[in-house]
């Protein structure tokens, strides 16, 4: 008998692992944006809406930061700043 036979698994086998559901390792894929991926990839709304709100945030805050700072001053400190110390 083959050792190996228990090893590897067949469509039937992981459909049966999921019930109401096919595999997704064997499900129809769709083409979104020239790249392909599978239908129960796609990123939620809420959260693509999330990640917009903290990128906007992490910028305002940035901007809120950095405001007071003269940016020709900063240039001149990284130019003559000594890395190697």
């Amino acid at each position: 008998m083959n050792s190996n036979a228990g090893l590897f698994l067949t469509e039937t086998a992981l459909t049966d692992r999921l019930p109401g559901r096919s595999s997704p390792m064997f499900s129809p894929e769709i083409k979104t944006s020239g790249r392909t991926r599978h239908p129960q990839m796609r990123r939620p709304r809420k959260q693509t809406l999330q990640i917009a709100v903290g990128i906007f945030i992490s910028a305002l805050c940035m901007v809120l930061a950095l405001r007071s700072i003269d940016a020709e001053q900063m240039w001149q400190a990284f130019k003559t700043a000594n890395y190697w110390y």
